[in-house]
């Protein structure tokens, strides 16, 4: 935002609120009260903005020893009074509610002579200050009496700041609606014989005695007594809306009759806005009755001498005018008796303006009415005020202005490059085409429906303002982050700067601290650049977080490995946690998983130290359940002779798996398992080769063995030899095998499976029957021609 300059003119001093065409015959209109409340009155309102406020409590040292439990509830016990007053007098628009208590005690200084208990409190809470929507309340709520002070971000509902000395409900209400922007209710003394006129810097001779409207929750405040506010800052912050009131903005002739209801009702015209056409001065008439929160004390009860007249606070017909756009000004009747003036307008007086232009007269008021004529015949001649201009941006200006009134903005040759109507609650949002370059002069004025041109605002594109810093996480020794890119970064501790550093054009930064800040300790950060200082972010320096932790395979079930010792150890499925735990003193932990993991599934596992300090994740991804290994014959039986091969799968892939033939091993060398974890070898029996049944082992270095048997039969025409049998010792020639790889490895130990042994008997079950029939029936040849030889 850009410092914005007015070019002087005469011009008028209150923004008008609202635009609302009316005839110049006169107009009766008669609405009754539907609904009038002592307590909490219904909300008019549909929706109601809740507005967290985070509460510090202490004491004075002189009273530090009170019981806490007891101190915090009286804390508690006022401002859910305050909260339960701003809810009935928004009409459901606004409540207040407790997001934290803190209690410091013995903090408190009387008459706010403790300088750093605002810093203390902001700091302790976390606070975002004014615009962050949420409030600060400081509290001494014990040794001090009957004192306040608040701030306010300037927005109805942007939160603010309130001091508070002692437990008084109508103070608590009434720095409460500070921070709600409402200012003082005033009252405005003139000399005698003088009703309505200037203050002194308006260059006229009235003076604004603060706190002087008795009978607003912003004027004087007794001690436990609630009281109203009034209209004019209702209709401001939209409480009241355009139903809810009448306005007559400026009219060239207007002669019309009101009948207004009570404000403290909760339906109908509650308030009548006008504006003198003749000085620009709006001002408010409405009806103070004694229910609802202004019961609180008799009329005519409250005397005040102020300034050299005294004036006698009574109910009735009150008119105000703004002093600023939150202040509001009492206007009271000439005196009714030698030096007294009361504070309403009774049945037969008249009101006339300070320009002259515009009378009020009360022609009849009831319990819970009041009937009010109003007459004007001057033209308006008056420009608008100069535009206010809140927010620069090189495509758009926003701000406030004469409700109704066309906006216009020029560049610094006198091109139109922007043009709106303001809305009717005075704001205007103008896009600007084409962007302009940071440092371009723009101007800015408003016009009125009838042609009147306001004095110009000239303003300056500014470089934009800088977002808060993001901050990492801290241990003490270096504050790291990403703001805008070139930035200065700066780090302050209560107020000292620790250190600065510029942010590279990536925006990044790092900055070493001189000293290493202790665990605990608030840093406050921010960021510089040609537009500005961003917004503080605060970071707290912690304990460094631990180390990741170290897991070991899982299928899913649990979770095992190594941490520091104690820590917490979470397990996270897709970011939900699914297992925790604690590390023992010896840092070894495991975790059941609730429910299991399905294989393939990546967990991440971080160990924790505090509440804030945690590792960063380690990945672990679940694994199958290992599948045994098996290997195929091609053939279930072979003769001699001929080649057989032997097709193994379930190996892990690229691991070395060795192949060989018992009985006395024949070694077929080594190959590769493939990415489906198969391998195939290749023998060739020798055709001399002993029939009989032969065993074929593959072993992997990870999956271990698998087996199988096949037959061998002896070649055609090859006279048998004894069977072979496993183990008997005789040699078998080395086959063939095909694959990556034929490097002799070492053996696994894993049993061979049965499921092959099954599909063999399957396969080969009568080529083995056959092959031992025919061996049998050769020896018995072979016995009788030895026989036949012998004899």
């Amino acid at each position: 935002m850009s410092t914005t300059s007015q070019r002087t003119s005469q011009s008028k001093t209150t923004p008008r609120r609202r635009l609302r065409a009316l005839g110049a015959s006169a107009l009766t209109a008669t609405i009754a009260v539907t609904a009038l409340v002592t307590g909490t009155a219904t909300p008019a309102v549909a929706a109601t903005t809740v507005l967290p406020v985070s509460l510090y409590v202490t004491t004075t040292a002189e009273t530090a020893s009170a019981d806490q439990a007891t101190v915090e509830q009286k804390v508690r016990d006022e401002f859910q009074g305050m909260s339960d007053y701003w809810f009935s007098m928004s009409n459901g628009l606004v409540r207040f509610e407790i997001k934290q208590l803190v209690y410091r005690p013995g903090e408190g200084v009387c008459k706010n002579g403790n300088p750093r208990i605002r810093d203390d409190a902001q700091a302790a809470t976390g606070w975002g200050g004014g615009g962050s929507g949420e409030s600060l309340i400081i509290a001494v709520a014990e040794g001090c009496t009957y004192a306040g002070s608040a701030t306010n971000s300037g927005t109805f509902l942007g939160g603010g700041r309130a001091y508070l000395e002692g437990l008084w409900d109508g103070n608590w209400a009434h720095e409460m609606g500070h921070t709600l922007t409402f200012g003082h209710a005033n009252l405005l003394d003139c000399p005698a014989g003088v009703v309505d006129g200037r203050i002194a810097s308006e260059g006229g001779q009235c003076t604004s005695r603060g706190y002087g409207d008795a009978y607003d929750v912003m004027g004087v405040s007794y001690q436990t007594v609630y009281k109203n506010f009034s209209t004019p800052n209702q209709i401001r912050v939209g409480i009241l809306t355009a139903e809810d009131y009448v306005d007559i903005d400026s009219p060239t002739a207007v002669d019309q009759t009101v009948v207004l209801q009570a404000r403290e009702a909760t339906s109908g015209t509650r308030s009548l806005e006008f504006t003198d056409p003749s000085t620009g001065i709006t001002y408010w008439a409405e009806l103070a009755t004694p229910v609802r929160y202004d019961n609180g004390y008799g009329a005519g009860s409250i005397n005040s001498v102020v300034g050299g007249g005294t004036y006698q606070y009574t109910r009735g017909v009150r008119i105000l005018r703004m002093l600023d756009t939150t202040q509001t000004l009492l206007i009271s009747p000439a005196a009714t008796t030698p030096g007294t003036r009361q504070t309403s307008w009774p049945v037969g007086s008249t009101f006339e303006t300070d320009g002259g232009a515009v009378n009020l007269e009360v022609v009849a008021q009831t319990a819970t009415t009041a009937t009010l004529r109003l007459r004007t015949t001057v033209a308006d001649t008056t420009a608008p005020e100069a535009p206010v201009v809140t927010t620069i941006t090189a495509d758009r200006l926003t701000g406030t202005a004469e409700p109704g009134a066309t906006i216009t903005v020029a560049d610094a040759a006198g091109a139109t490059v922007g043009s709106v109507i303001v809305d009717e609650n005075g704001n205007y949002d103008v896009p600007v085409a084409p962007v302009q370059a940071v440092g371009a002069q723009l101007v800015v004025t408003a016009t009125d429906a009838v042609g009147n041109a306001s004095p110009a605002t000239d303003v300056t594109v500014p470089a934009p303002t800088p977002s808060a810093p993001t901050v990492d996480p801290t241990t003490g020794a270096v504050v790291s982050g990403t703001s805008e890119p070139d930035a200065v970064i700066t780090v302050n501790k209560d107020g000292a700067t620790l250190g600065t550093t510029t942010a590279t054009a990536d925006g990044s930064f790092t900055l070493a601290l001189p000293t290493a800040q202790p665990v605990g300790t608030v840093l406050q950060v921010t960021a510089t650049t040609a537009g500005g200082t961003s917004p503080t972010t605060f970071i707290t320096v912690t304990a460094p977080a631990p180390a990741a932790p170290v897991v070991e395979p899982t299928d899913g079930s649990t979770v095992s490995g190594t941490a520091a010792a104690g820590a917490g150890i979470a397990v996270k499925a897709g970011g939900t946690l699914v297992g925790s735990g604690i590390a023992d003193s010896t840092g070894r932990f495991t975790v059941q998983l609730d429910p299991a993991q399905a294989p393939g599934t990546d967990l991440e596992v971080t160990a924790a130290v505090g509440e804030a300090n945690v590792s960063a994740p380690t990945t672990v991804t679940v694994q199958a359940a290992p599948v045994a290994p098996t290997v195929q014959v091609a053939s279930g039986s072979i003769q001699a002779g001929t080649t057989q091969t032997f097709t193994g799968s379930g190996f892990a892939p690229g691991e070395t798996v060795r192949a060989s033939i018992t009985p006395n091993g024949a070694d077929l060398g080594t190959q590769i398992a493939g990415a489906d974890g198969s391998v195939s070898f290749t023998w060739a029996a020798p055709a001399d080769i002993v029939a009989g049944t032969y065993t074929v082992t593959l072993t992997g270095e990870e999956s271990g063995e698998a087996q199988t048997q096949f037959l061998v039969t002896a070649a055609a025409g090859v006279a048998p030899q004894n069977p072979v049998t496993p183990g008997a010792g005789n040699p078998v020639p080395a086959g063939s095998g095909s694959g990556d790889d034929t490097t002799p490895t070492s053996h696994g130990t894993l049993a061979f499976t049965g499921s092959d042994l099954t599909a063999l008997s399957l396969v080969s079950g009568i080529p083995v029957v056959a092959g031992a029939l025919l061996l049998l029936g050769l020896w018995f040849r072979r016995r009788r021609s030895a026989t036949e030889t012998a004899d």
